[in-house]
């Protein structure tokens, strides 16, 4: 039995802990940490843990529970501190994006991960889901021939209402930023996953974005916060062989993840909304650009014959529980997400300075 500790019990730890349960493999959760006791309180309540171990520091969690691996689903302030503990205590750690306020900060976490030896991965649970595994071998195997157009949208209209209170994702100082780190992380990470076959380095950025609500109310004190998080942020990027991605994400349009590759030989769209199938369309001459898409259904995945979860972050616990039986590294590993983490930088810095951003 994989025994988990969750540390931060908010709204993403609640994915997690369903996700445990749904997962298909032999794991619990068995221990939990908040600062909040009255969260946590609530948390172990709805997510009906009633034998669990409840902890207000995560190092004695990480240090007295006895957990196998650790959860990281904190505000990102606190993720490098927790993320480095958990490594030199040798504990395994699933830690939630944007890994870190910075580069640097996701750069040390992974020396520390690596120093220490221990298996480490990156919530990045979009990948998990299983038509991506096909529409990646599709563009792996040149069915679209060389990509041209990458397109990913985010929006998530969670926190739209003028009246809604501010929490931490709203302080830059916090979140490191908005919509940037907790939206485009994942439709950049999408982008990498799928198209790493043929673009692998991206050559330039610009981004720019906007605050709509400047002040919102705290919901414990009632004193009216100034945001200083991006909103809305949006970016267009270039990889070194030409491709182009467009990132749109918004906390002010209705909930949608959408992806749409084109390519010289077709085209791929999908949306979540419809999870597991996607849109196909392929020329059968040069001169054929009025083609229709056709759906494509996504086969349930296996295992010994009987189908397995299909939920990405069910998967993505699925994944990290084989990975911690096999003693093999779990992808993508805190050192692959400092990548991202640069081009979330020189995106930040992009719209900070009205200008586009040059890379190495």
């Amino acid at each position: 039995m994989l025994n988990i500790g969750m540390i931060g019990t908010g709204l993403i730890a609640r994915y997690h802990a369903q996700a445990v349960k749904i997962c298909g493999m032999p794991c619990r959760i068995t221990a939990i940490c908040d600062i909040d006791e009255g969260k946590m309180e609530q948390y172990a309540a709805d997510m009906e843990l009633g034998d669990v171990q409840k902890y207000t520091d995560y190092r004695q969690l990480i240090d007295q529970s006895g957990a196998d691996m650790v959860s990281v689903c904190t505000s990102n302030d606190a993720h490098k501190e927790i993320t480095v503990y958990a490594a030199n205590k040798g504990i395994p750690v699933l830690c939630e994006k944007p890994l870190g306020l910075n580069a640097g900060e996701v750069r040390t976490m992974a020396k520390a991960c690596e120093e220490a030896g221990i298996i480490n991965m990156t919530g990045f649970t979009y990948r998990r889901i299983p038509a991506m595994d096909m529409i990646k071998k599709l563009i792996d195997d040149q069915t679209l021939g060389r990509v041209y157009h990458y397109k990913g949208r985010f929006y998530a209209d969670r926190l739209a209402p003028a009246g809604a209170p501010a929490e931490w994702r709203h302080f830059e100082e916090i979140a490191g930023s908005g919509v940037l780190g907790d939206l485009a992380s994942h439709t950049l990470d999408m982008a990498l996953y799928l198209l790493g076959g043929q673009c692998s380095k991206i050559k330039d950025v610009y981004a720019d974005a906007s605050i709509f609500v400047p002040h919102r109310k705290d919901g414990k004190t009632g004193e009216m916060k100034t945001v200083t998080a991006d909103e809305t942020c949006n970016i267009i990027a270039h990889f070194e062989d030409g491709t182009e991605m467009v990132l749109e994400n918004s906390r002010y349009a209705p909930f949608e993840v959408e992806i749409h590759i084109s390519g010289e030989k077709g085209a791929i769209k999908y949306n979540l909304s419809r999870y597991d199938e996607f849109e196909l369309m392929l020329y059968e001459s040069v001169a054929d650009y009025f083609k229709t898409y056709r759906t494509i259904k996504v086969r349930v995945p296996e295992e010994n014959g009987r189908p397995v979860p299909t939920d990405r972050m069910a998967r993505q616990y699925r994944y990290m529980a084989e990975c911690l039986k096999n003693r093999q590294e779990a992808h993508p590993t805190i050192r692959e997400t400092v990548y991202i983490q640069e081009l979330l930088d020189a995106m930040k810095a992009s719209y900070k300075s009205e200008k586009k951003i040059y890379l190495e």
